[in-house]
């Protein structure tokens, strides 16, 4: 069964819709994230992250050198806050739930 698809930008994320299914086995080297929509329904999240507006390239040189070798070059561009916001919720909440998962398997362990 597939489940239906939630397609959002990052302004428009509200980390109180998300759900993350509990690994089996409190196992959590892969996470089952979902977003719940508006009729309560699991659904895949995809979010549509914004284009980077670029700048311009830069050198750059190896620490201590005396810029007589560019080691390589970078590329400078405007970061977007919603983005970064958008992520950052993500990982806290994913880190939250996989918490509470760690201590739910050390007070179970402690009582068996």
């Amino acid at each position: 069964m597939t489940n239906q698809v939630f397609y959002i930008e990052p302004k428009d994320f509200d980390e109180s819709h998300i759900y993350i299914e509990k690994p089996i086995n409190n196992e959590t080297k892969f996470l089952r994230i979902y977003y719940i929509n508006d009729k309560n329904k699991e659904c895949d999240l995809y979010v549509k992250l914004p284009e980077n507006l670029t700048y311009g390239i830069k050198q750059y040189y190896k620490f201590g050198s005396k810029r007589s070798k560019i080691d390589g070059y970078q590329i400078v561009y405007n970061e977007n806050f919603d983005t970064l916001n958008f992520f950052d919720s993500l990982i806290a909440v994913c880190y939250s739930n996989i918490k509470t998962w760690k201590k739910e398997k050390l007070i179970s362990k402690r009582y068996k």
